[in-house]
Order: structure tokens, then C-alpha cells, then sequence
């Protein structure tokens, strides 16, 4: 029955992939589903065995305004003009604004850089295009209309109280996220002024993570998903792949302590400085990839502001554990050293500089 129901959808989305490409007034035709994105859009990848047509098909849910606020920003670089971008990116092969569907290249095979960094294959040239790719972007010339871009951030009175519905909402994880957090009032002030600012001088991304950097064979570097783009803080994007870079690596601890450790019984504080051990250990063998993107970046982007970029990758760390504590009754060593990370990050930002650039 699963597979029967399987096959429909896919023979549903083989009709209305043709019919889109139709529209487009595409010669190709597609008849296999490659595969079924996971997300807030509709997406899917489907191509004809023995052609080498591929495409990435997305149509945007939501209401109406969300949608239209969401296709003016994936098409800042696409489809209305400045096709021309010195910017790497799956081609756009068209869009259809009435049906709020998009068409690009899709590329089979490629891997995230998210992906390749968990197996220990991202390279250091690699990171320094990526700083160069994300530099691109910041020097990028939109058009006129392009909107301010969207950059999800709490409330800056998220820091000191929350609303009973907030708090009915909240996992015990989380509850003991934010009450960590609310006990500390350096880091409060620090986090709401942050949250406060609202800095637009360059053309931004507005969600750079890993996982949008797409990798092909090694060699070719695509940029992905621009739904937040438009007019932003050039530091909110470094900062993404930064904080990033650094969750991933404490989150490696979590994923390499298991049971044949000797520590896995241990508890209470001995966990704890076990825990932050193993981080730091991570941590250092990560700073080579992360020196690497922001010398690049410094070279080629336009000049951010380093306070503030450290203390957006410690709120991207907190942000991260947060999602984690949403679907746990409590945080784990990992988790509270994890914030260690993120408040040093956040309150002293120079230090955390020093530490993560390439000796000069």
C-alpha cells in the first residue's frame, strides 16, 4: 500500500513537473521523481533516465503576502533581472509567479558543505571559496526593488521575560534553556542590544548556513536558497556559517560519545569538564577551516563589524541547542558546554577573534 501510495504522488508530480515546464515553454519532460524535499515549500527534484535534463522544482506555500514577500526575495538574483550575478548558484531555469513555482538546475550528486564537514572531507581551499562566494554576495548590486532582508532573531525582551503562552509552549529542555539564560543578565543585555540593531548596508543571503553551500564533485561551489535575501547586515551571514562551524564541531562530541566511551556513565560535573575537553578539542581542529573563510572573506568582502559577527555566531550556538532542547526533558553536558561556547562568543568577541584568524 506504501508503495502504491508512492507511486500516485509521484505519477501527481511527474503531471504537474511537465505542465510547469510547459508553461516555461521547456522542450524537456521529465518521468522520474528523483526525490521529495522536506520543509516549509513544496520541492522535488525529477529528471528522463538517459537525458541529462535534471530540474529542482519549488513552489512556495504560505499566504498570500508571505509568499510574495518570499518570491521577491529568491528572485533578487534570479528571474526579474541581475541575472548577470557573479554569484555561483544553481541556474533558474524560469519562474511562474501565478503558481508561485520555480525551476532550477538540480545537481545530482551534490553534497552540502554541512554534509562533507561531518565527514572530515571539507578542505581548507574549499572554505576560503566560501568566504570568497559569500563576499560576491555582499558585493552584489540588486535592483532597486529589492526588499529588506528577513534576519530571525528573538526579541530583544525574549532576554528578560516571556509570555505565559511562550513558556506553556516549551519543553523541560527548554525551560532550563531559558532559564539559564535569564540568569544571566551580562549576556541578556548583550544579546537584546544585539537584537535591537537593525543594520541594512549590503546585499545579504539572510540565511547562510552549511547546508546551503552545495558541493559538486569536490570542485564546483553553488550557493542555495535565497528566500530570505535582500538588503540586511553583511555580518548576519558570516556569522551563520561561523556559528555554524562552531555548533557542528561541539555537536561531533555528541555524536562520537557513545557507549564504548569510558566516560559514558560519568556524571554531574566530571561529564561536564569531559564534555568540554572533547569541545575544545573539536574546536581546534575546526579553527584552520574557519581562519580560512575569514581571511578570504576579508579579503575580497566588504569590511563588517568583528564584535558583532562573533556575537551573531554565539546566538546562531544558542539557537541551535534551543531546537535541541525543544524535544528533551533536559540539557545534556554537551548542550550546557555548548552555551559556555556561545557566551564566550557573545561577551568577548575579540578574544574568540584572536583565537580564530590566521596568525599574521
Amino acid at each position: 500500500m506504501k508503495d502504491l501510495l508512492s507511486s500516485e504522488r509521484d505519477v501527481r508530480l511527474i503531471d504537474e513537473s511537465n505542465e510547469i515546464l510547459a508553461l516555461l515553454n521547456r522542450p524537456e519532460r521529465v518521468s522520474v521523481i528523483e526525490m521529495r524535499g522536506v520543509g516549509r515549500n513544496r520541492t522535488w527534484a525529477a529528471s528522463r533516465p538517459g537525458s541529462a535534463a535534471s530540474f529542482f522544482f519549488k513552489v512556495l506555500v504560505g499566504g498570500e503576502k508571505d509568499c510574495e514577500n518570499r518570491w521577491r526575495r529568491l528572485t533578487a538574483v534570479d528571474v526579474t533581472g541581475s541575472t548577470d550575478a557573479d554569484i555561483p548558484r544553481p541556474r533558474c531555469i524560469g519562474g511562474l509567479p501565478e503558481r508561485r513555482a520555480l525551476v532550477y538546475q538540480n545537481l545530482p550528486g551534490a553534497r552540502s558543505a554541512a554534509a562533507v564537514f561531518a565527514g572530515d572531507g571539507l578542505t581548507l581551499d574549499t572554505a576560503s571559496r566560501m568566504g570568497e562566494v559569500v563576499a560576491r554576495v555582499h558585493r552584489h548590486q540588486p535592483e532597486s526593488s529589492c526588499p529588506i532582508a528577513e534576519a530571525p532573531r528573538p526579541a530583544a525582551t525574549d532576554f528578560y521575560v516571556q509570555s505565559l503562552d511562550q513558556w506553556s509552549s516549551y519543553s523541560a529542555g527548554q525551560l532550563e534553556f531559558w532559564r539559564l539564560l535569564h540568569s544571566d543578565r551580562d549576556l541578556a543585555s548583550t544579546m537584546a542590544a544585539l537584537g535591537n540593531a537593525q543594520i541594512q548596508t549590503a546585499f545579504v543571503h539572510g540565511d547562510l548556513r552549511l547546508d546551503q553551500f552545495m558541493l559538486l564533485n569536490q570542485a564546483e561551489l553553488y550557493l542555495c536558497d535565497w528566500e530570505k535575501a535582500g538588503w540586511g547586515d553583511p555580518s548576519h551571514d558570516v556569522a551563520g556559517v561561523v556559528g555554524g562551524w562552531l555548533y557542528r564541531a561541539i555537536n561531533r562530541v555528541r555524536g562520537r560519545l557513545d557507549r564504548t566511551d569510558p566516560h559514558w556513565n560519568t556524571r554531574g560535573a566530571e561529564l561536564h569538564s569531559y564534555a568540554v575537553d572533547r569541545i575544545a578539542n573539536e574546536l581546534e581542529s575546526t579553527k584552520p577551516l574557519i581562519s580560512a573563510f575569514l581571511d578570504s572573506y576579508s579579503r575580497h568582502g566588504p569590511p563588517i563589524v568583528t564584535e558583532r559577527m562573533w556575537r551573531e555566531a554565539g546566538w546562531h550556538v544558542f539557537d541551535r541547542v534551543n531546537a535541541v532542547a525543544s524535544q528533551t526533558s533536559r540539557l545534556g553536558a554537551v548542550d550546557r558546554a555548548a552555551m559556555g561556547v556561545a557566551r564566550a562568543a557573545c561577551l568577548n568577541p575579540d578574544e574568540l577573534d584572536q583565537q580564530f584568524r590566521t596568525p599574521r
